[in-house]
């Protein structure tokens, strides 16, 4: 999605992102925030940065195309697997 469509600043897209490839609100504020040196703090920053309605829902969406990209590829996953064992099996 879009950072205009959800409203987002680029410190909350980045943080969301980073929130979603860790699952860690504090470690993801770190990230998005490297001149936040206290854990304290970004563990406070994070709580309140999750409440907002806004980065809420790109974060749902995001994991929801993430998913949906995952379902769509793990057959075609599977297949290069299985082309790949047969492709061994037949070699000396």
């Amino acid at each position: 999605m879009p950072l205009i469509e959800h409203k987002l600043t680029i410190k909350q897209q980045n943080f969301a992102d980073f929130y979603i490839e860790l699952g860690n609100a504090t470690q993801a504020y770190l990230k998005a925030c490297p001149n936040v040196k206290k854990e304290s703090t970004a563990k406070a920053a994070a709580s309140i940065m999750l409440t907002n309605v806004n980065l809420k829902a790109y974060i749902d969406d995001r994991m929801e195309e993430l998913k949906s990209e995952r379902i769509s590829e793990t057959p075609l996953r599977n297949f290069r697997s299985c082309l790949a064992v047969f492709s061994e099996m037949g070699r000396p």
